[in-house]
């Protein structure tokens, strides 16, 4: 289901209320001094709306600053709130306000991180040269400093050429110990003789204090990390986090090449480091280690403060990308979050699609193909309707061999609809559908309940087939019914395990499980009591559906009900920008700045794409029409004649039952008709045949 939203809803499993993870009644304002008085917090916030209660919520580590939460009534007062004072002065604070969102459940999303510092310098040591009789000797001398550490340091030693020479072939060697002494260098061979420099300082430790309290004076700092010895190249290395990306980017300023007292004057290199973190499922890394070690190559190459860290220690997995300018960080990210999209499966540059893979026997076909492919992880996107493939190369070239062989398979297969009268539909809706399904494949019978007719795909052979079952059962049910009180309107036999409605009709409890199941494929709701001919409208309650179906199956169809009812609402609900999120949001005016509670990114709810910061919202509605109508020119498209829905026919008769409003419509005329069975006699009276 969506992450982050809350949804109600009502019998038959029909959506109630839909309330989107970014609609927060509740603004958060940080660093507010700690004496502002509530009552003036709530009078600066009235002006865009009725504020409901203002707490003081938290105490930052700077006992001179509080956080205060305000809630308004409504979602679009806060929303109204946060981007009017966003970043504006505040009681003498410049107010980084935002809209309090629900935790997200989320994995594989990356958190921002804009306050990093990239810190390097020298570490304590000294400078020493040492003479030998011959370039053997010396070369010797070498290899016996540089093969290990020597007392945390790692020495660098070389052939000098100039002043001082201390005997036959001098050799400095750098990076030593601030405490190495003359009689040290007998570790490395027999000498000539020796000099040492001074140390530049004596003592990490009272460096690093020093540093701390330098640090402190630019902003709140949350952490300072420091890299442990023996140092390559004889450079510390620290990581500081502040809270403030504006206190990291002073320190750059201020202190980036410049000497230090407490580094023996030598200077300090300051970087502000720009990183997107992501939690990662272990089982999707194994599936993406070998392209995010590829991509990490070929991002340290292009820019060599550019990295790619990864803690594989736990579960989930966390991957940092780091980066020191924000454009490299964005390239950098940009690449990544294509791996997290996968190989998506196309031809000839088109994404592939089948209502095949919409439906549980598509997804069958693609675990069993998964299961073949140690490694290999493949996704079904319902929502985007693609299909994408991680994992190594040579097993994703074959797992997309097969899906397009799969594709070609099912698409050279022809297809008809048939109408299913009132009476018969309960029956398509279990054991006469099952076995037909059994007969020719159950991705090739397909009963739609909105429709009320059964598609089957194949030859002629299938066809008559398919002829063949609903006429036995329409023989079947031609005789004298069956009157009995508690009869199932599914298998119409006396109910077993009966479960009664409260609209009196009673069903078998197998057969009402199957029926909610069916819905699954369907994606038709509410879902009603098929009593009296399948016109009873009594809906199913869902106390009662609770009863027959299992936690899983309740939740899959709730998750269907909800994305169904989405899906029918394009003017309204729209998702986020950042590819698969699952994050959904409501249209908002201009100026609106919303931020998704998955992934971070701030979005313009207006025209849809991340927030475009200083620039003119653009006329997205006006481009999208645009597209959409060169679109329409090469597909067969009709407006629905009641709700004015555009409807595109791909396959099948001219019967035609609008997704949105319900309407039943022949497509030669575009005539409306109440029901199924009065389109097809007009296509049989007026058109001559269904047509297909």
């Amino acid at each position: 289901m969506f992450d982050s939203a809350k949804i109600v809803f009502g019998p038959g499993f029909e959506v109630q209320k839909v309330v989107t993870g970014f609609e927060s009644r509740a603004v958060i304002l940080p660093g507010l001094p700690v004496d502002v008085n509530v009552d003036a917090i709530r009078n600066a916030l009235e002006p865009f709306g009725e504020v409901a209660d203002v707490q003081v919520v938290a105490r930052a580590k700077d006992a001179s600053k509080v956080t205060a939460k305000a809630f308004y009534t409504d979602h679009a007062s806060a929303a109204q709130a946060a981007a009017a004072l966003d970043g504006s002065n505040f009681f003498g604070t410049r107010l980084s306000i935002q809209l309090a969102t629900h935790k997200s459940t989320s994995l594989g999303k990356g958190t921002v991180c804009d306050g990093d510092i990239d810190l390097e310098f020298s570490a304590p040591s000294r400078t020493g040269f040492a003479g030998y009789p011959s370039l053997s000797l010396a070369q010797q001398a070498i290899e016996a400093a540089t093969r290990n550490a020597v007392l945390d340091c790692w020495i660098a030693a070389e052939i000098h050429n100039g002043i001082p020479k201390v005997g036959s072939v001098t050799v400095r060697f750098q990076h030593l110990p601030p405490n190495f002494q003359a009689r040290d260098f007998e570790k490395f061979g027999k000498n000539q003789g020796v000099m040492l420099t001074k140390p530049n300082y004596m003592r990490l430790e009272r460096a690093l204090e020093n540093l701390h309290d330098l640090l402190q004076r630019f902003g709140e700092m949350e952490t300072l990390n420091v890299s442990s010895p023996p140092y390559p190249r004889g450079l510390v290395r620290a990581w500081v986090h502040f809270k403030s990306a504006d206190a990291a980017d002073r320190l750059c300023n201020e202190l980036h090449g410049r000497g230090q007292r407490f580094l023996g004057g030598e200077r300090l290199y300051v970087h502000h480091v720009r990183s997107v973190k992501y939690r990662l499922p272990r089982e999707v890394y194994k599936a993406l280690c070998v392209d995010i070690r590829l991509l990490r190559s070929y991002a340290c190459s292009r820019d060599a403060r550019s990295d790619i860290v990864v803690v594989d220690r736990n579960d989930p997995v966390i991957v940092k990308l780091v980066a020191n300018e924000l454009p490299v960080l964005s390239r950098l990210k940009s690449a990544y979050e294509t791996l997290l999209r996968g190989d998506i499966v196309k031809h000839n540059g088109e994404v592939i699609w089948d209502p095949f893979f919409d439906r549980s026997f598509g997804a069958a076909y693609l675990r069993e193909l998964q299961n073949q492919h140690p490694g290999l992880i493949i996704e079904r996107n319902l929502r985007r309707r693609v299909i994408s493939l991680f994992g190594p190369p040579h097993s994703r070239r074959l797992v997309k061999e097969a899906i397009l062989a799969q594709l070609s398979r099912l698409r050279s297969l022809k297809s008809q609809s048939f109408p299913i009268e009132g009476h018969l539909i309960s029956l398509f809706m279990s054991a006469d559908l099952a076995k037909l399904q059994e007969e020719l494949g159950h991705e090739n019978v397909v009963f739609n309940l909105a429709k009320q007719t059964l598609l089957v795909r194949g030859n002629e052979d299938a066809f008559q087939v398919a002829r063949l079952a609903i006429r036995h059962t329409k023989q079947r049910c031609s005789g004298p019914r069956k009157h009995l009180l508690d009869a199932c309107p599914v298998c119409f036999d006396e109910a077993t395990s009966p479960v009664t409605l409260r609209c009196s009709h009673t069903w078998c409890k197998s057969c009402l499980r199957d029926y909610l199941l069916a819905s699954i494929d369907n994606k038709v709701f509410p879902l009603s009591c098929l009593g009296n001919e399948a016109k009873c409208a009594h809906l199913i309650p869902l106390e009662v559906a609770r009863e027959v179906l299992t936690p899983k199956e309740f939740d899959t169809i709730l998750t269907v009900s909800s994305t169904a009812y989405v899906h029918l609402r394009p003017s309204e609900f729209h998702y986020c920008p950042t590819p698969d999120c699952p994050q959904i949001y409501r249209s908002a005016p201009k100026d609106t700045v919303l931020q998704c509670p998955s992934c971070l990114v701030r979005i313009c709810p207006h025209c849809h794409v991340e927030y475009h910061e200083g620039s003119v919202c653009p006329d997205r509605d006006r481009e999208d029409r645009k597209l959409f109508e060169e679109w329409v020119k090469d597909h067969d498209v009709k407006n629905c004649p009641h709700c004015k829905a555009p409807i595109e026919r791909a396959a099948g008769c001219n019967h035609m039952n609008c997704a949105r409003c319900k309407t039943h419509i022949c497509w030669v005329c575009l005539q409306t008709f109440s029901g199924s069975k009065e389109v097809y006699d007009h296509m049989h009276d007026t058109h001559g045949g269904i047509g297909l």
